[in-house]
C-alpha cells in the first residue's frame, strides 16, 4: 500500500512538473518551475484587483508548493540536498506573490504577514546551508591551538526540514485567506517556529564544520606563514634535519604532510603546525597554502611534490636530506624546482655527471648546515690509541638498483675491526630495520659488540644513544674514522677531515671509484676476499689519502666551516623570500 501510494505521488508530481513546462526541450523544461514561480509572483503583485491574473497565479503558486512539498516526501536524501538551493528562490517569488496579495486585499497587520513570509525563505536559505556543513571534511593536522574536534557530526536532515518550511509556507498562505488578526498572528508563529528550528539546525551544522576544519584553517592563515615544508616522505629525520635552520629565518613556517601516519610521527619532534590535505590533488594541496608563503622547502623529492610546485604563488626550492652518490642525489625531478640548494660544487658536477640539464642559475651553493658541529681533526690517527670506528651502513634502497647497504658483510667489518683493536660505534640507517633480514644482521651485530665489550675492554658503542640521540655531528666528532658504504653521510663525514672507508657488495673497487667519485677519497672494502684488511690498513695507520681528502672536502661541502653554511642558507633564503614579496 505504502509502495502504491509513493508511486502514485511521485507520478503527481512529475505530472505537475510537466504541466509547468516539463514537456519543453531539456534546455528550457529544467527551470520551468522557476519560471512558473517568477510568473505566479509577477501577477499578483502587479495585478492584485485582476481577477484572472489572481487566477492563474494562485493555480501556478499552489502547483509550485506541490511539486516542492511532494519533492521532500518522495525524493531521497541526495536528491533534495541537490536541489535545496534552488528552492531558495522559488520559495522567496512564491512569497512575495502571497504577500503582494495579502496586502492589496487586507490592512489588517501587513507589516506582520510580510514578516511571516519573508521569513519562509530566509529559512530555506538556511535548510541549503546544511549539506555544506554536514559534509564538511574534518581537517587532519596537528600541534594547533585550535586543533580540528573529532566531535560526532549532528543527526539533521536536509529533508525533514525542507519538508516543515514547505509545510508552513502553505499554513501561511492559508492564514492570508482571512482577514482575521488571529490568522495574522498564527501565520507570524508558523514563520518563527520553522525559522528557530532551522536557524538552530544550520547552526549546529556550522559549529560542527568550524570545529572540525575551517577555525583550524583560519589559524593557519592568521599566522602568516612566510614558509612551507611540503613533505611526502615517510623518514621523518629528513624533514628534521631542517628545523632550526629555518627556525633562524625568523618567519613562520608550517608543515604540510601528505600522510597523516607521517603527521603524527613528526608532530612526536616539533611544536610547528601540520596539515594534511583531504586528498593527493593540486587543488586540495593549493587549499592548505595561504597567500603569505613565499617559499617551500623541499627535503625529499618525492614524486608527490608536483602537486605543490603548480602552485606558482611561492618559489620552491629544494634541499635534500643528504649529499651523495645515490641516484637520488642525481633525480632528474630536480631539475622542475625554482632553485636548488647544494652543499658544493661535487652536487653540480653529479647532475651533469648523470645526463640532469639543471641551468646554472637555479643552484646556490651554501655548504651544508649540518656539519656546523663537526670538529675538524687534522691529527693522523696512527697517533691516536684504539681509536673509535664509526659504522654507518645505509639501508636497503627502494629498489635492487638503490640498495647499496653493506650491512650483508657487516659482521666480517665488525669482526675486523674488533681484531684491530678499534672501538666501535654502530648507527645503521634507521630505515633498515623496515626489512627482516636487515634487522636480524643488525641485531647479528648488536649481539658481537655485546659479546666483545663483556669480554675485553673495548668500549663499543650502540643502540639508542648512537641511532636515536646522537646526530651525525655527535656520531662524527665522537669517532675517528668512519666505514659507510654509498650514503649522504660521507659526505657528511668529510667536513672532519678524518679518514673513511667506503664498502661495496656490488661492485669492484674501480667501477666503484669510476661510478661513486666520493669513493675516491676513500679507501674501498668490496665483497672480494682479502680487500678488508688493507682498506682497515689505510683507514687506521699510515692513511695516504689523507691530502687528497682534504681537498674533496672543499669540492663537496663549499669549503665553508662553522656557521658559514648557516649564515649562507639564511642569505639566500631572504633573498627568495624578497624576491616573492606581491
Amino acid at each position: 500500500m505504502k509502495q502504491k501510494l509513493g508511486k502514485s505521488v511521485r507520478f503527481v508530481r512529475r505530472l505537475l512538473v510537466w504541466i509547468l513546462g516539463g514537456f519543453l526541450p531539456s534546455p528550457l523544461s529544467k527551470r520551468s518551475t522557476l519560471i512558473a514561480a517568477g510568473l505566479a509572483a509577477f501577477l499578483l503583485t502587479a495585478y492584485p484587483a485582476s481577477t484572472p491574473a489572481i487566477a492563474v497565479g494562485v493555480i501556478l503558486t499552489i502547483v509550485v508548493w506541490i511539486t516542492e512539498l511532494i519533492l521532500t516526501v518522495v525524493s531521497d536524501s541526495k536528491s533534495v540536498s541537490r536541489h535545496c538551493t534552488i528552492s531558495i528562490p522559488y520559495s522567496f517569488l512564491l512569497s512575495i506573490g502571497v504577500g503582494s496579495l495579502y496586502a492589496a486585499h487586507s490592512s489588517n497587520h501587513t507589516l506582520v504577514f510580510w514578516i511571516s513570509c519573508i521569513l519562509v525563505p530566509i529559512s530555506v536559505w538556511l535548510v541549503s546551508a546544511l549539506p555544506d556543513s554536514l559534509n564538511t571534511k574534518p581537517l587532519r593536522a596537528a600541534n594547533f591551538k585550535n586543533q580540528p574536534t573529532t566531535a560526532q557530526k549532528p543527526k539533521l536532515g536536509v529533508r525533514p526540514l525542507l519538508r516543515l518550511t514547505w509545510a508552513g509556507f502553505g499554513i501561511i498562505a492559508l492564514c492570508g485567506l482571512f482577514d482575521y488578526a488571529a490568522s495574522t498572528w498564527l501565520a507570524l508563529a508558523v514563520a518563527m517556529i520553522i525559522t528557530v528550528i532551522t536557524f538552530w539546525s544550520a547552526l549546529r551544522a556550522l559549529l560542527y564544520a568550524d570545529r572540525a576544519r575551517w577555525r583550524t584553517l583560519r589559524e593557519l592563515r592568521r599566522m602568516s606563514p612566510k614558509v612551507v615544508i611540503p613533505y611526502g616522505g615517510t623518514a621523518t629525520y629528513q624533514a628534521e634535519m631542517w628545523y632550526p635552520y629555518i627556525d633562524l629565518l625568523e618567519e613562520n613556517y608550517y608543515i604540510v604532510s601528505l600522510s597523516e601516519k607521517t603527521m603524527h610521527r613528526l608532530a612526536e619532534n616539533t611544536s610547528r603546525p601540520i596539515v594534511v590535505p583531504d586528498s593527493q590533488t593540486a587543488q586540495d594541496v593549493k587549499r592548505l597554502v595561504p597567500n603569505s608563503v613565499r617559499i617551500a622547502y623541499y627535503p625529499h623529492n618525492s614524486k608527490k611534490n608536483s602537486l605543490f610546485r603548480e602552485d606558482r604563488r611561492y618559489a620552491h626550492v629544494f634541499v635534500h636530506h643528504g649529499d651523495g652518490d645515490k641516484a637520488p642525489s642525481f633525480n632528474p625531478n630536480s631539475a622542475k624546482y625554482d632553485y636548488l640548494f647544494v652543499a658544493g660544487q661535487g652536487a653540480i658536477d653529479r647532475y651533469e655527471r648523470n645526463g640532469v640539464a639543471i641551468p646554472q642559475s637555479k643552484f646556490r651553493i651554501i655548504g651544508r648546515p649540518q656539519t656546523a658541529d663537526i670538529e675538524i681533526d687534522d691529527q693522523p690517527i696512527a697517533e691516536k690509541d684504539r681509536p673509535y670506528v664509526l659504522y654507518a651502513p645505509t639501508w636497503y634502497g627502494k629498489n635492487a638498483n638503490e640498495n647499496y647497504s653493506s650491512l650483508p658483510i657487516g659482521k666480517e667489518i665488525i669482526q675486523a675491526l674488533i681484531k684491530s683493536d678499534a672501538n666501535v660505534i654502530f648507527r645503521p640507517h634507521p630505515a633498515s630495520r623496515s626489512r627482516k633480514q636487515f634487522r636480524e644482521l643488525i641485531d647479528e651485530i648488536y649481539e658481537i659488540l655485546q659479546e666483545d665489550s663483556k669480554n675485553s675492554n673495548r668500549q663499543h658503542i650502540w643502540g639508542d644513544r648512537p641511532e636515536n640521540q646522537w646526530t651525525v655531528a655527535d656520531v662524527t666528532n665522537a669517532s675517528d674514522a668512519m666505514i659507510a658504504d654509498v650514503s649522504g653521510i660521507v659526505t657528511d663525514y668529510l667536513q672532519s677531515g678524518k679518514p673513511y672507508c667506503m664498502a661495496t657488495i656490488r661492485f669492484d673497487e674501480n667501477e666503484f671509484r669510476e661510478k661513486f667519485p666520493t669513493s675516491r677519497s676513500a679507501y674501498v672494502i668490496t665483497a672480494d676476499e682479502g680487500s678488508l684488511s688493507p682498506a682497515l690498513n689505510g683507514l687506521l695507520k699510515d692513511d695516504p689519502l689523507a691530502e687528497l681528502r682534504h681537498e674533496r672536502r672543499r669540492y663537496y661541502l663549499g669549503g665553508f666551516s662553522g656557521d658559514q653554511a648557516t649564515k649562507n642558507f639564511i642569505h639566500e633564503s631572504h633573498a627568495i623570500i624578497q624576491a616573492n614579496i606581491r
